[in-house]
């Protein structure tokens, strides 16, 4: 079972929008479920453009539809961070990969399955 967890998104003008996140340390980037995405999208603010190509777990390329920056709020923790957005086909909604674990300084104790 993944790990779960809440996290706000934080639009340039203060409004925000909440998403439950899969927590997972072996993905290399930070990613918003398109779709997710533009349900929120008048609140957390616009895309810029992304050229990058993310590979699936089944071999399989998928470009980027772009980059969103702003502030994350996970539990008492806000930072700035970036998150590329593409179709996942529902399986999750934000994925937090390893550059906000690192930028964190995230410890994960899988003994009790907490970060």
């Amino acid at each position: 079972q993944p790990f779960m967890t809440q996290v706000n998104m934080y639009g340039e003008d203060g409004s925000s929008s909440g998403f439950h996140a899969h927590v997972d340390d072996g993905v290399m980037i930070n990613v918003i479920n398109a779709e997710a995405y533009h349900t929120a999208s008048r609140r957390i603010g616009k895309l810029l453009p992304s050229t990058h190509v993310l590979r699936m777990a089944d071999g399989s390329l998928v470009p980027s539809l772009g980059v969103w920056s702003g502030e994350v709020k996970w539990r008492t923790a806000r930072t700035v961070v970036t998150f590329e957005v593409f179709p996942s086909g529902g399986s999750w909604k934000v994925l937090i990969g390893k550059p906000l674990l690192q930028q964190l300084r995230a410890v994960h104790d899988y003994a009790n399955d907490i970060i």
